[in-house]
C-alpha cells in the first residue's frame, strides 16, 4: 500500500512539471525600439492643437508572437520655463497609433501613456508607463507611430530629434499650417515591453499521465475502502 502512494505522488509531480513546463512564459522586459543612438542635433515645438510622431516596428526575434508595450522615454523639454523649474504635462497626450498609408500616416489610436509627469527647462529623457488596463499588444514586422499631442497646454513641448539616423527611421509631423514628414531624422524615444507568449497545448502525454494518475488514485481508494470493511 505505502509503495502504491509513493508512485502516485511521484506521478502527480511528474505531471504538474509537465503542466508548469507548459504553461511557464517569459515575463522579463526588453529594450524593443530605440533612436537614441543617433546624435541629438535639434528638437521641434508643438503648441496647442500640433503634435509630432515616429514611426517604429518590432523584430520577429524579440517579439515572435508581438509584445505587449510596458513604457516609452522621450527626450523633451520645455523652453518657457526658466533654469532648473519643473511643469506639469497636464494637456499633453502620448499614444500609440496604428499606421494607415503604407507606413506615412497616423491610423487609429491603439492605446495610450500616463503623461501626470513633470518635464524641465532642459532637454531630459522624460520616462511614460502605459495606462493601467489598456491592451497595449503590438505585432511584429508591422508599423506603428509613437504620436506626441498638444491638445491644450499653454506653452509649446519640445521634443527632441537627430538629422542622422537611418533611412528607416521617419517622423510627422504638424504644426498649425505647416505639416512636415522627413525620413532619416527620428524623434528620440525608446520602447519597452514582454513578448507575449501564445497558449501552448499542453502535450497529450502528459494528460495521459493524469489519467493514469486518477486512475491509480480510484484503485487506491477502493483497496482502502475494502480493509476498513474487513476490519
Amino acid at each position: 500500500m505505502l509503495k502504491l502512494k509513493s508512485q502516485i505522488k511521484n506521478l502527480g509531480l511528474v505531471v504538474a512539471l509537465g503542466l508548469f513546463s507548459s504553461t511557464a512564459s517569459a515575463t522579463s522586459t526588453l529594450p524593443l525600439y530605440d533612436t537614441t543612438g543617433n546624435t541629438f542635433n535639434n528638437s521641434t515645438e508643438f503648441g496647442i492643437g500640433d503634435w509630432g510622431a515616429s514611426r517604429f516596428t518590432l523584430s520577429s526575434t524579440d517579439c515572435p508572437n508581438g509584445c505587449n508595450i510596458t513604457d516609452t522615454s522621450l527626450l523633451l523639454f520645455d523652453s518657457e520655463l526658466f533654469y532648473g523649474d519643473t511643469a506639469s504635462l497636464a494637456g499633453v497626450t502620448l499614444s500609440v497609433y496604428s499606421d494607415a498609408v503604407n507606413g506615412q500616416a497616423l491610423g487609429q489610436k491603439l492605446f495610450s501613456f500616463d503623461t501626470s509627469v513633470e518635464i524641465g527647462s532642459d532637454l531630459t529623457t522624460v520616462s511614460f508607463l502605459v495606462n493601467s488596463g489598456e491592451n497595449s499588444h503590438v505585432e511584429n514586422d508591422t508599423f506603428y507611430w509613437l504620436a506626441l499631442e498638444n491638445e491644450s497646454r499653454l506653452n509649446p513641448i519640445a521634443w527632441g530629434y537627430s538629422d542622422f539616423g537611418s533611412l528607416s527611421d521617419y517622423s510627422l509631423f504638424d504644426q498649425g499650417t505647416y505639416h512636415g514628414d522627413f525620413a532619416s531624422s527620428p524623434f528620440h524615444f525608446t520602447l519597452n515591453g514582454t513578448p507575449s507568449v501564445s497558449a501552448v497545448p499542453v502535450p497529450g502525454a502528459v494528460w495521459m499521465m493524469g489519467s493514469s494518475l486518477f486512475g491509480l488514485l480510484a484503485v487506491s481508494r477502493r483497496k482502502s475502502n475494502k480493509l476498513i470493511s474487513v476490519k
